[in-house]
Order: C-alpha cells, then structure tokens, then sequence
C-alpha cells in the first residue's frame, strides 16, 4: 500500500522528534546510526535503488502507554524509521509500506533496506 507519509506517526519510545535537525533523536548503537541510514536510504532512493517497504498499522492499535509523537495520525510506524526519514531528505511524499492488523513494533527486524523485486 502506498501512504502519504505525513499520515504515519514515526516516532515511538526509541524514535522520538526534537526541534532542530535532523528533527528527531534515536537510540543509536553506533554514534550517528539512525541519521546515517536514512542518509544512506535516501541516496538510494535517488539512484532509483528499491526500498523495502515499511511496517505500519493502524493508529488506534497502539496501545495507549505506547503513544507518543504525532499521535493524531491515522498510522503508526512499526518498524522502518531509517527508510522512513530517507523518504523525507529524498523530497518523497509517499511510501510503501506493509499494513499489520496488530501493534508489533520491530515486525521487520533485521531485514535489509533494499528490496529484491
């Protein structure tokens, strides 16, 4: 399914926005993780590379102690932030992504960024 990307909530408790750039903070298990792969995602997209699509589901399946961001979208990110921030620093609007019928955060765990068509 193709989404516009300002319907997706991205953040979560490990992903959260901050007010300057690269507006959001990540844990990262390497200094610059999370910005480097978006970086690294956005080149990509821009060389016409296939992206893995990103994990998301329904806002409402969140539960509510699990809340935090934009809460007021229709769709929650689930797994995916560094395809998902490489679509906004490529100019995209929209994203494919995987809609789950349940909330599992880290559904694509793992898995590469590029996608084998």
């Amino acid at each position: 399914m193709i989404v516009r990307l300002q319907d997706i909530n991205p953040f979560d408790r490990t992903h959260v926005g901050i007010g300057e750039p690269p507006f959001f903070s990540a844990f990262d298990s390497r200094p610059g993780e999370h910005l480097g792969g978006a970086l690294h995602c956005a080149d990509l997209i821009r060389r016409g590379v296939p992206i893995r699509p990103i994990a998301i589901c329904d806002a409402g399946l969140v539960p509510p102690a699990q809340r935090i961001g934009r809460t007021n979208r229709q769709w929650q990110r689930l797994d995916g932030f560094k395809r998902y921030w490489g679509h906004l620093l490529a100019g995209k609007d929209t994203i494919a992504c995987v809609v789950l019928d349940e909330y599992r955060p880290g559904a694509q765990h793992g898995e590469a960024m590029t996608w084998a068509k």
